[in-house]
């Protein structure tokens, strides 16, 4: 930190590690949350994530909240400005190791008017210190229109993440894909929203993913989203999910098929992503954001509701492993959780999945040959050409909701890209 006089910011770049998920795998993210006030706050800055260790700053707003800090033991002192290379690490007592944890600590910001204590850890001495600040107030979010009582059909979220395993580097993957997807899931309105179970760590296993599937009770115009990340394989028999890798014992894909078209609903959606490996890249980490209002249903809202059939799919063929990275999570993830926030329905169930699995693939050709020339690439990435999904079945049909007044909803947007660069 500097008191007052600032200059602009140098560009900076955050580590992550490379894993593989054919018995493990890799992951990335884009964001979204519905405010819960009428205003959003910012501290107008560019940053990026050091993961594990805070957001560090890339540039600040001249003028704007991270220029005009006091000193907690000096409130009457000299405004202080963020430098490059200071890290936030924790707003108003939340932690912010990741983006995803600064966002929440933004929208805490909602029951304080904007008032934050920030703690930096400078970037010349090291040390931990605490100012006060005032986040600016950015682009109102309009009132919730009321709306009637329309939405009859609901969906039942199961997520399941296979966190606790002995590895760590593996574990973060899917904790960031579980982060990804906990936000695209609440890209759906909770009028919209019968149940959501969450499995992960020591919850993800074959005993409590049968039990939350038996004990559903969805309606049959509902839809079922079943989505799991963690290790997987095959055999003579199919493919079954490596849930003993956690504890327990495996569970083949057939089982859980079986029990989700058992409850016979409108729309079931079955999707795995699982198979992993070792490299160490460089990610260089950048946040924007934006928000935007929509008075339609969300692009996931209109596919979740306005479909019948059954949809099953890996994220890797027979034979293929998955990939991801810590601040990637799963390669398919990324892909399949960013590519569904649109805040207007753009395109169908089949469109939107070859549209995932290209952008998926294209992502896979060009971290391969960057880890190749890098010489960092594993035996089992050396020798796979593609990452395709498996799809198992794929018969769905339009049938719309005729929901015509879902309200207005302002959704805030994290936008964040990742590029892998050389040591």
């Amino acid at each position: 930190m500097t008191a007052i006089k600032s200059q602009k910011i140098s560009a900076f770049f955050s580590l992550c590690s490379l894993i593989l998920l054919g018995h493990q795998f890799l992951f990335a993210q884009t964001t979204a949350s519905q405010p819960t006030s009428r205003f959003t706050y910012s501290l107008q800055i560019n940053a990026d994530e050091v993961p594990g260790e805070g957001i560090r700053i890339k540039s600040i707003t001249q003028g704007g909240p991270a220029s005009k800090l006091k000193d907690v033991g000096n409130p009457n002192g000299d405004d202080i400005y963020l430098d490059p290379g200071d890290l936030i690490v924790a707003i108003n007592g939340l932690p912010t190791l990741s983006i995803a944890q600064y966002q929440t600590a933004m929208t805490s910001l909602q029951s304080t008017s904007g008032q934050a204590t920030i703690r930096i850890r400078d970037i010349r001495t090291g040390l931990l210190r605490d100012f006060n600040a005032v986040a600016a107030v950015e682009n109102p979010v309009p009132a919730p229109v009321p709306v009637p009582n329309q939405a009859e059909r609901k969906v039942h979220f199961i997520i399941c993440g296979q966190s606790g395993t002995s590895e760590e580097g593996f574990n973060r993957c899917i904790r960031k894909t579980m982060d990804d997807l906990d936000r695209l899931c609440k890209r759906v309105d909770q009028r919209f929203v019968a149940s959501k179970t969450v499995l992960q760590d020591g919850q993800c296993t074959a005993n409590k993913i049968r039990e939350t599937l038996m004990n559903l009770r969805p309606a049959p115009q509902d839809t079922i989203f079943f989505y799991y990340s963690g290790h997987g394989a095959h055999d003579a028999n199919g493919h079954f999910l490596q849930l003993s890798a956690t504890r327990g014992v495996d569970m083949p894909r057939s089982d859980v098929r079986q029990l989700i078209l058992q409850h016979n609903v409108r729309l079931s959606v079955f999707i795995t992503e699982s198979c992993n490996a070792a490299g160490e890249p460089r990610m260089n980490a950048e946040m924007r954001t934006s928000l935007a209002n929509t008075n339609t249903l969300t692009e996931f809202e209109d596919l979740l509701l306005s479909y019948r059939g059954y949809i099953e799919l890996n994220s890797s063929d027979t034979n293929q492993f998955g990939w991801g990275t810590p601040s990637h999570g799963g390669f398919f993830s990324k892909y399949f959780t960013n590519g569904l926030l649109g805040l207007s329905p753009t395109k169908a169930w089949q469109a939107k999945l070859d549209d995932v699995a290209r952008e998926t693939n294209s992502f896979f050709q060009q971290t391969r040959q960057e880890q190749i020339s890098f010489g960092r690439a594993p035996q089992e990435l050396q020798r796979q050409f593609s990452l395709t999904p498996k799809i198992y079945a794929m018969q769905v049909q339009s049938d719309p909701a005729n929901i015509t007044n879902p309200g207005t909803r302002a959704f805030e947007t994290v936008y964040i890209t990742y590029r892998p660069v050389p040591e």
